[in-house]
């Protein structure tokens, strides 16, 4: 039967609840009925069946889930024993008894629940339907993911003779299957029995039987680990590792010089495809979280600054048209962040349309920032949540990005982040795990899909975006489990009062509250450094990020009116005294193209830029020195030692920064709830795909 054909059987058998549960178990299938998730139609390359909200019937279900996709992703969604059973049964040619299993893993209750959950998903008949305990259906054993390579694949390319004379070296000698396929299906068979796998092993010389040992216990090696010179397929001495091959249990890549022994063979010496049988997820040991509180989210803080870096000055962009990892450490290291968190915010930006290239080349950002910073903040993080969950540009398994290329990762990572998002949502609210227990426990919910690199890198990207505390136990803060369960409201609930004041103190010190405004946040910290995060914000002015400000284009009026509008108190005098000082040395250092020169009133201005090697200063006069860089390589290099250097044209009239302007963000831009993979009510749907089945018949 036709694998399509096979589902629609069964589907049309199904009762409502049952089908609503399978929905469930599968988001994605719902998804795609309802036209999204990763197995919906995309515009930019095809990701599955054409299914859409004004076409989805039991046949389409049914078409989705005997395709390569849907089987995959169904298979994707089973848990560590649930998995470990199919394994078992495709690797015995798709069909297992459950005394076979019972030896290998224990008797236990949970195997017939594994294997009901599989017959309810649609990849296997229900127990003892096909006659045998456990029977993959139509199509699905093509798909399951091997840990390893299987006799049938590995003899695919063996001569029929050669077959013949395999299979008579292991005893088999009449009534040969006359298909080729079928033939390697009895040689994997009979290398799956203990006595014929062991009798072969014994035939070997000592060497030998190393050798496999190690491939058996071990699995894939490279030939030099296993102490043996590079292998050649023809050379006449042979060697251990030749008399396994020829033997036929093992094989190597030679390119790659790797030794692997085959699944079959494994199987056929131990009795057994795994050494461990979990049947339950994890113990969880909950642990208090370190939840700050309400307060608005530090990475709109951050990505508005970062923003505004390269508003000012644009970040190169490379010759492909992608963004480089050299902008993105440089705005790291003067933010004092990590280049992951700025890349993972660059990738971000880029998806929400806040950053593009512009005809130069550069990025920098787009008209549609002002009205992204309009927004409140529980839906600018709504939005900055549900951009990470939808990322297709990278993959956590390759660490989060420090560079940006464009390029579609496939498969599409959502679901990997999904898994780490849905076990935080089970933990009692409060509470958190280490990494390690939270990575023991996306294991068992998906065993395979994400490693535990990615998941670490997965915990990372949710440090940065404040869904969970920056340090300590890894939990949904109280705000992140409102925005996840309840949407932008609910969010802007948990996250407190926004504010709009400050206090300024005489110390240059700044004193915000935890709810402080994006918009006032970003201000700040283009004249100030943040000194304290924990509760209350504490800032300080100085001297450097005033000129900084300055140099990037703002006015001294425009900082102290926005020092004067936004603090409670009367800004102190000496701090306006700061602000005038250094406003008042603003220009005095200016920077053209020589490469560049360097002119400034003040001599010792000029012998202190020209004392700073990398900007290769030469001194002309005591107010004129040139550089062989270009004009903003020079002035970067003199900022990094605190020196701000203006840029000119030729008639010497100060170059104006790039300042970010444009249109505001369209309401559709924003969601006013969480992309959070959420399936459509599933029962409803169930009822309606049978209800139209039941029409059309």
């Amino acid at each position: 039967m036709r694998p399509s054909s096979d589902r629609i059987s069964a589907l049309r058998r199904m009762a409502a609840p049952d089908l609503a549960a399978l929905l469930g178990r599968v988001p994605a299938l719902a998804e795609s009925l309802d036209g999204t998730g990763p197995l919906a139609p995309a515009s930019d390359y095809d990701l599955g069946p054409l299914v859409t909200r004004s076409d989805r019937t039991l046949t389409h279900l049914a078409v989705l889930m005997a395709s390569p996709r849907g089987v995959t992703t169904t298979i994707g969604s089973l848990n560590r024993l649930e998995r470990q059973l199919l394994l078992v049964a495709a690797l015995n040619d798709g069909a297992v008894e459950r005394e076979q299993v019972v030896g290998e893993a224990g008797n236990h209750l949970e195997l017939d629940r594994a294997q009901s959950a599989l017959a309810h998903l649609l990849l296997a008949h229900p127990a003892y339907e096909q006659g045998e305990w456990l029977v993959l259906r139509p199509g699905v054993l093509r798909y399951v993911p091997f840990p390893g390579i299987r006799m049938y694949d590995a003899l695919q390319s063996l001569s029929g003779s050669d077959l013949d004379m395999l299979l008579q070296r292991l005893g088999e000698v009449d009534d040969l299957p006359y298909r080729h396929e079928d033939r390697r299906r009895l040689v994997g068979r009979l290398m799956r029995r203990r006595d014929v796998a062991q009798g072969i092993r014994d035939q070997l010389e000592p060497d030998a039987q190393r050798v496999l040992d190690v491939l058996v216990e071990h699995g894939s090696q490279r030939v030099a680990d296993l102490g043996l010179p590079p292998f050649d397929p023809w050379d006449r001495r042979g060697g251990p590792l030749h008399e396994v091959v020829q033997r036929g249990m093992a094989g190597v890549d030679t390119a790659k010089q790797r030794a692997y022994v085959w699944l079959d063979v494994a199987y056929g010496l131990r009795e057994r495809m795994f050494d461990d049988w979990p049947l339950s997820p994890p113990p969880v040991q909950p642990q208090p979280l370190h939840d700050p509180g309400p307060r608005t989210p530090a990475v709109l803080r951050r990505l508005q600054m970062l923003l505004e870096l390269w508003a000012g000055e644009p970040a190169p962009g490379l010759a492909s048209g992608g963004l480089g990892v050299r902008p993105i450490r440089a705005a790291a290291k003067g933010f004092g962040v990590t280049p992951e968190s700025i890349g993972l915010l660059a990738h971000l930006a880029i998806d929400l349309g806040l950053l593009g290239q512009t005809e130069e080349g550069e990025w920098a950002p787009t008209p549609a920032l002002p009205g992204f910073l309009s927004r409140p903040p529980a839906q600018q993080w709504s939005a900055l949540v549900t951009a990470y969950r939808q990322a297709s540009t990278f993959d956590e398994h390759e660490g989060l990005p420090t560079r940006w290329s464009g390029e579609m990762v496939w498969p599409p990572p959502m679901a990997q982040r999904r898994v780490v998002l849905d076990v935080l949502s089970t933990l009692e609210e409060g509470t958190g795990v280490d990494d390690e227990t939270l990575v023991e426990l996306c294991d068992w919910r998906s065993p395979e899909a994400l490693g535990r690199h990615g998941a670490e890198q997965i915990i990372a990207a949710l440090r940065v975006l404040d869904l969970v505390p920056s340090s300590g136990a890894v939990g949904l803060t109280a705000a992140a489990r409102a925005l996840w369960d309840g949407g932008v409201e609910a969010a802007t609930l948990a996250l407190g009062p926004v504010v709009e004041q400050i206090v300024v103190q005489a110390d240059h010190s700044v004193i915000a509250p935890p709810g402080l405004s994006p918009r006032v946040a970003g201000q700040l910290g283009a004249i100030a450094e943040l000194e304290s995060d924990a509760g209350a914000q504490i800032w300080r002015i100085t001297a450097k990020k005033v000129a900084e400000a300055l140099a990037d284009g703002r006015t001294r009026d425009e900082i102290v009116t926005f020092l004067t509008e936004t603090s409670s108190v009367p800004p102190p005098g000496n701090v306006l005294v700061t602000v005038d000082d250094v406003a008042a040395r603003h220009g005095r250092v200016r920077a053209g193209v020589v490469g560049s020169y360097l002119r400034g009133d003040d001599p010792a201005d000029v012998a202190a830029a020209a004392a700073v090697s990398a900007a290769k200063l030469r001194v002309l006069a005591p107010t004129v020195a040139v550089s062989p860089l270009s004009r903003e390589a020079m002035i970067k290099a003199l900022r990094t030692r605190g020196i701000i250097a203006v840029a000119e044209d030729g008639d010497g009239a100060l170059v104006p920064p790039r300042r970010t302007s444009g249109v505001a963000l369209d309401d559709t831009g924003l969601p006013q709830e969480i992309d959070r993979g959420a399936t459509p009510d599933t029962m409803t749907l169930a009822e309606e795909l049978l209800a139209a089945e039941g029409a059309s018949r």
